[in-house]
């Protein structure tokens, strides 16, 4: 988060309305207007909006949130080469796994928790590092070459460690 209008946000459909399709997405805001009806209706929708949104990624598997059930989350995100990993877990294991993303368009920023819409709910145990040069075995063999130049393997942590 960078600002009011330049960030990025994931969003979870439980189900598809009107021009939002149900599922995981992630979405770079860089809003002509700031807040507005308009940067509402482009964050509901799961496409690209010209001058607010652009669909990033959406989880083809399009996999519902359910309620009272428990989610973990991790986010990579090493700017300075325009990676985005999300992954998504429930206790059996992972649902969703945004594969390396990039967008070198927003350098940095706040991370903060985004809930529209719904009701009760909790956001606990979340902590956040600061490894800017460092990144899973697994993540680094999915980037280019030319990005596996600017970063180092993490030899304490590969993602099947980070969410047992």
């Amino acid at each position: 988060y960078q600002s009011n209008r330049k960030f990025y946000v994931v969003m979870w459909k439980r189900g598809s309305q009107g021009t939002a399709k149900k599922g995981l997405q992630l979405k770079k805001v860089h809003s002509s207007t700031g807040p507005t009806t308009s940067l509402a209706d482009a964050l509901w929708a799961t496409q690209n909006t010209t001058d607010q949104v652009t669909l990033l990624w959406h989880d083809s598997n399009a996999i519902p949130w359910v309620p009272r059930e428990s989610y973990r989350w991790e986010l990579i995100s090493r700017p300075h080469i325009g990676l985005i990993r999300f992954r998504f877990l429930t206790g059996s294991g992972i649902i969703a796994d945004s594969g390396n993303i990039y967008d070198d368009d927003i350098l940095g920023g706040r991370l903060g928790v985004y809930c529209d819409s719904q009701k009760d709910v909790t956001f606990s145990n979340m902590e956040y590092f600061c490894n800017d040069h460092i990144v899973p075995q697994e993540v680094y063999g999915d980037l280019p070459f030319d990005k596996q130049a600017k970063v180092e393997v993490d030899p304490f942590k590969s993602l099947k460690s980070i969410f047992r």
